[in-house]
């Protein structure tokens, strides 16, 4: 919804990659070469274990990646589709 509208370079999707603790994680998008990834995230991640899993891959993305992650939640993206577009191109021209 938001990446061709806006004329934004193609992310990898659903990436799947371990943490540091083994375990198998998905990124929603993740541009590699840049190192940011977005994260959209919907009603069940207000789930305090859930918000947890969140910040502790966010943490494992940047400590042992030097990732950047942006998160919005999902009610955002449907409707500020260019604040999402913005905040995105943003972090890419940070990381150009």
């Amino acid at each position: 919804m938001v990446i061709r509208p806006y004329n934004l370079p193609e992310p990898d999707r659903q990436r799947r990659r371990k943490d540091s603790h083994g375990k198998n994680r998905y990124l929603d998008a993740v541009w590699e070469k840049a190192r940011i990834v977005v994260e959209i995230d919907g009603s069940q991640h207000t789930n305090p274990l859930d918000y947890w899993e969140d910040m502790d891959r966010d943490n494992d993305l940047k400590i042992s990646g030097g990732y950047d992650v942006l998160r919005f939640p999902a009610w955002l993206v449907r409707r500020y589709l260019a604040h999402v577009a913005r905040s995105i191109r943003q972090a890419l021209a940070a990381r150009a």
